[in-house]
């Protein structure tokens, strides 16, 4: 199966700040058709808190928004990363790009801070395991934006072409904030908070 696709593998995206309806941060592409795939699977997975922050999540949330921050302190330490999987059986047969949209409903600064994105082959299930899963893609410069937009375009395309049947993302806080309290951090849309995150796939023309 051939594609045509534009290969922005490794590139490191510094998203602005922009204003009312056009507050997105990251690409956007034209094209004479675009496929909008839902995620199908998301959560929160948490390490600590409650529990000994020790580099693996101790729980799944999934009831909720997606919060992704990392707080390193004395008491109570703690991490949220946002778990996103995405069914690839909607995907058309040829694209030009591929963009990741999440969608923020709240978060807390100081501003800008730093998250990085980790995609692995996915399931369809938000699980413990997919806390550490997959390679750093990503690193996004986060400034309070409405919206966040990755072009994952060449990761889709490895997706395709491996035959795997869905994809999966990793948000993270990096680094840890020392702040002692539960901020700063990111808010996300999820399936049980709307809007969810989507993928965006525009065809050639």
């Amino acid at each position: 199966m051939t594609l045509k696709i534009i290969s922005l593998l490794g590139m490191l995206i510094t998203f602005a700040a922009g204003c009312g309806d056009d507050n997105v941060a990251g690409p956007q592409s034209g094209g004479s058709k675009t496929t909008v795939i839902t995620v199908v699977a998301d959560g929160n997975a948490r390490d600590g808190l409650h529990e000994e922050k020790g580099g693996f999540p101790d729980y799944i949330v999934t009831s909720g928004g997606i919060q992704v921050l990392n707080v390193e302190r004395e008491d109570m330490p703690f991490e949220d990363r946002g778990i996103f999987e995405f069914d690839l059986s909607a995907m058309p047969d040829t694209f030009v790009t591929a963009t990741l949209e999440l969608y923020v409903i709240g978060g807390l600064g100081p501003y800008p801070f730093t998250l990085v994105l980790a995609d692995y082959v996915g399931d369809g299930v938000a699980e413990i395991s997919d806390f550490n899963a997959g390679t750093d893609i990503q690193t996004i410069i986060y400034n309070s934006e409405s919206t966040i937009a990755v072009d994952v375009t060449s990761l889709i395309q490895i997706h395709w072409e491996a035959e795997d049947s869905y994809a999966g993302f990793i948000l993270r806080f990096d680094p840890a904030t020392t702040i002692a309290s539960n901020w700063p951090y990111v808010y996300l849309g999820s399936l049980a908070s709307p809007p969810a995150a989507v993928l965006k796939v525009v065809e050639p023309e």
